[in-house]
């Protein structure tokens, strides 16, 4: 499936439009969640309440998105890296200017970016998150500095007894060759610790 950013601007502009408006029912009164498909795939589902903000969640989905390492360097150059038209500077700029809460997660199968903000911002939005999903730039000096704050992640994560433990429950519900209990931390450790420039050619 291939999805390019005018076509996640067209999917989520439609489903907000086909609500008649932003924000219209108390929570208590929600309207039933809409969903919009257009051709290559992309779905949006709306659902309207009366909070005053809009509550964005992007996902892709892929069997490529693993743990090796890859997708969660991703995920965090996203927010900070250059991206469409933008400088990394100016994708800070817009993510600190136009969203109240936001944030990134990668697991085995999917990578979500979840994004709250008031309705006027809803253009800017939804453009940043076209491009910062699909167009990042993996400029060297954002590639370096994310490694760094990735590796600190899972050195961690690595000796963390509680995510040890949650894998180890994991194992006994789910099984040993569940992408769930699976022990990857060494192996993206490695990966991460991989020269800059063959990291952005992965990244591409």
């Amino acid at each position: 499936m291939h999805i390019d950013r005018r076509q996640i601007w067209q999917g989520l502009i439609t489903g907000v439009v086909a609500t008649g408006s932003l924000p219209l029912k108390t929570a208590a009164q929600q309207t039933a969640p809409s969903t919009f498909a257009l051709s290559n795939g992309l779905r949006t589902h709306v659902q309207a309440n009366d909070s005053g903000y809009v509550a964005a969640k992007l996902v892709l989905r892929s069997a490529a998105i693993t743990s090796s390492g890859l997708a969660h360097l991703f995920e965090h150059t996203s927010c900070v890296g250059a991206a469409g038209s933008w400088t990394a500077d100016e994708v800070s700029n817009k993510y600190r200017d136009c969203i109240q809460d936001g944030n990134a997660s990668t697991e085995p199968g999917t990578l979500t970016w979840d994004a709250t903000f008031l309705p006027q911002h809803l253009p800017n939005v939804i453009e940043l998150l076209a491009a910062i999903t699909l167009d990042q730039h993996f400029d060297v000096a954002t590639v370096e500095a994310q490694s760094r704050v990735v590796l600190e992640e899972l050195y961690v994560d690595n000796h963390d007894a509680v995510k040890k433990a949650q894998k180890h429950f994991n194992r006994q519900l789910f099984g040993g060759s569940h992408p769930y209990s699976k022990e990857t931390t060494g192996q993206e450790i490695a990966w991460t610790k991989q020269s800059t420039s063959r990291k952005i050619k992965k990244l591409q």
